[in-house]
């Protein structure tokens, strides 16, 4: 299990994102402190950063420098084979601080669930410019780092795959508030005692449970069904580390005909 399977698509689009021009077939988004655009080479470095300093507690603090290097090596690859699909938010005052990476692929979503699609190997399998699915392989923002909208970037890869003819969009999400409500639901203060089977049981349970306007209770799973996502089913071991999710995700499909343009408020 790669890092990316634990930090996949964790945030939705704000609304009215302003544009402005980026080359002659192509409007980036961003707000007037931020600016989203294709990755460069000249980016690598910065993208190796962002990834080990976003996700400290699956590479460590500071990571080993042979985990560094296979990081960096991991993005040379990706930003030479994806392209336009390997997205960058950028300030004046930070420079590149987000990245989200997507696969155009004519591959359907039970390869997705198959097999682990951030891994860089599949990601070459799978890559077709042409291709009318989407995979969401990673989203990274910088900790901490209050410049601009952090939003624009799934905006922007939205715009973008309207523009290139997707037709349908898939990606994992946490489920940040599971263990609490695990804990609440059987009054007890740790999980470490229950077995696999009784925690999974309670995770396919809970994804599955709505409020009384028939939402689902997970308020990261709310923001994307507001937004037209689907979900799809429960995956066991979808993070590598996360705690709050007990490492259950949900499998998400976000299709033309779903979209809604902005989630609720």
């Amino acid at each position: 299990m790669t890092s990316d399977r634990a930090t996949a698509l964790q945030d939705v689009p704000s609304p009215e994102i302003p544009r402005e021009p980026e080359g002659p077939n192509r409007e980036a988004l961003g707000t007037p402190e931020s600016h989203v655009r294709a990755a460069t080479p000249d980016d690598i470095e910065r993208l190796a950063q962002i990834e080990l300093t976003a996700f400290r507690d699956v590479y460590g603090d500071p990571p080993p420098d042979e985990k560094a290097r296979e990081v960096t090596a991991k993005y040379t690859e990706r930003v030479e084979l994806l392209g336009e699909w390997l997205r960058v938010l950028e300030s004046p005052r930070d420079g590149v601080y987000g990245m989200l990476v997507f696969c155009p692929t004519n591959m359907e979503k039970d390869i997705f669930l198959e097999t682990d699609p951030t891994d860089n190997s599949f990601i070459c399998k799978a890559f077709d410019p042409t291709g009318e699915n989407v995979y969401v392989i990673n989203l990274a923002i910088m900790p901490n780092n209050s410049t601009g909208n952090r939003f624009d970037l799934f905006a922007d890869g939205i715009a973008l795959g309207q523009e290139r003819g997707i037709k349908r969009a898939y990606f994992e999400s946490r489920l940040p508030k599971f263990r609490s409500w695990l804990l609440s639901e059987l009054d007890i203060t740790n999980t470490s005692e229950l077995p696999p089977d009784k925690i999974e049981a309670y995770a396919e349970t809970y994804w599955q449970l709505k409020d009384g306007e028939g939402q689902p209770v997970d308020p990261l799973m709310r923001l994307y069904t507001d937004f037209g996502c689907r979900p799809l089913c429960l995956v066991r071991d979808a993070w590598r580390v996360d705690a709050a999710s007990c490492s259950f995700g949900v499998f998400f499909e976000l299709s033309q005909e779903t979209t809604k343009g902005e989630p609720a408020a």
